[in-house]
């Protein structure tokens, strides 16, 4: 892939460089779409070679991506079995490619969901203090609970 990959949307145009960046000198963005900071072009790509629809353009609402706070979200999954239920496809085929790509998503960008407040992560902190009461095995205690 040597281009950049175009997506429409209601809320404007978004043209995306090979390693999931916006262009924003190309893109008409507004709304939602300005909160993309990186979109997950593995997951896109992974998604339409499963469906046969390999293209160089698509929706805004095909594709994860991740906001300029560095949280993923996921593809709109309803859209997702909407667009490719018309394609020909009866609904338990469509239900099958859904389920891969969440495991996809579920394997390769295990963090989605994971997002943690300050007081959590503090309270996590504490926790493993008063269990460990050791200074250095706190942050390898919290970091492995929460992935």
């Amino acid at each position: 892939m040597n281009k950049t990959i175009h997506f429409c949307s209601s809320n404007g145009e978004l043209y995306v460089n090979n390693d999931g960046t916006v262009d924003r000198d190309k893109s008409d963005l507004d709304d939602w779409l300005l909160t993309i900071d990186r979109v997950d072009l593995a997951e896109w790509l992974n998604w339409t070679q499963m469906t046969g629809m390999e293209s160089d353009c698509g929706d805004c609402l095909e594709f994860g991506f991740w906001d300029k706070a560095g949280r993923y979200h996921e593809p709109d999954w309803d859209w997702r079995r909407d667009v490719f239920h018309h394609k020909d496809m009866d609904d338990a085929h469509v239900n099958r490619l859904i389920e891969k790509a969440k495991a996809w998503i579920n394997t390769y960008r295990p963090s989605s969901g994971k997002e943690l407040t300050i007081q959590q992560l503090k309270k996590k902190i504490q926790q493993a203090e008063n269990t460990h009461g050791n200074v250095d095995h706190i942050y390898v205690t919290v970091i492995t609970d929460l992935f």
